[in-house]
């Protein structure tokens, strides 16, 4: 386990009363002392029993105004599990905020950021785009998605096909091989967990809502990095009397490729 920090040292582990330290226990210490940022340099000490088995051990900061509770909150002592946490906390409120704030050029809509509602304007999601970077996609695409029929995009559909040169026949035209990008949409007034699919710049329908709750998470954090994922798309379309059917089928990275 870890305890707290003793004065002058940066955290400290101690072995149960009747056994010595496991490897398992000694190697989670020494990996919680780096992830909180206790400096590679700093020097290791140890208290042995009688038998010889390792009690307690504890990294002693190369410098006394180092300890890991300064390094994140002042003065205030803390252990490394703890230290652990309140990084990844802040990391994570710093993710949300920045992907509210993708909120910032249309009508004012509420949006939760860090579990709390603000009130920011919903962005047009060219914008979004153009302000973001597209990154390659995490291979291998084993998610198989539908991408269900919103007849309000078929406009843009046919944008697609028009900007690749094919024709929408009566006997239905396809193009395949097309990059689909993931953008999530916190502000969506009709499903906050909303993800919308783009081909280009132009919006071809959302992922199924079951699908895209499990997503848009691990999307938000990504895009609070600059970035926005991507896929393929095949997509069908068909000319019926002067009106368009039309289908989409992704093929996108299983959720947990955005893991970690």
């Amino acid at each position: 386990m870890v305890s707290h920090a003793s004065k002058g040292s940066a955290a400290q582990a101690t072995a149960g009363d009747q056994v010595g330290m496991t490897i398992a226990e000694l190697s989670r210490f020494v990996h919680d002392a780096s992830t909180a940022g206790v400096p590679g340099d700093a020097i290791v000490e140890v208290k042995v029993g009688i038998a010889g088995a390792v009690k307690e051990i504890w990294i002693r900061a190369a410098k006394p105004s180092m300890t890991v509770g300064r390094l994140l909150n002042g003065d205030v002592p803390v252990t490394v599990g703890e230290a652990v946490q309140r990084r990844q906390r802040a990391t994570a409120q710093k993710e949300s905020e920045h992907a509210a704030s993708l909120a910032r050029k249309a009508g004012r809509v509420p949006v939760k950021v860090a579990g709390r509602a603000v009130t920011g304007p919903a962005p047009d999601l060219v914008d979004v785009l153009r302000s973001h970077q597209i990154e390659d996609p995490r291979n291998p695409l084993e998610e198989q998605v539908e991408v269900p029929n919103e007849q309000h995009h078929t406009k843009e559909v046919r944008r697609v096909f028009a900007e690749a040169g094919l024709p929408i026949t009566s006997r239905g035209s396809t193009l395949e091989g097309l990059r689909c990008i993931l953008v999530p949409e916190p502000w969506n007034p009709h499903d906050s967990c909303a993800v919308a699919v783009l081909v280009g710049e132009h919006q071809i329908g959302h992922l199924p809502a079951q699908l895209a709750e499990a997503y848009q998470p691990h999307l938000l954090q990504l895009a609070g990095r600059g970035l926005l994922a991507s896929g393929e798309a095949r997509i069908w379309a068909k000319s019926e009397g002067g009106m368009v059917r039309a289908r989409a089928t992704l093929l996108i990275p299983e959720v947990h490729c955005f893991h970690g």
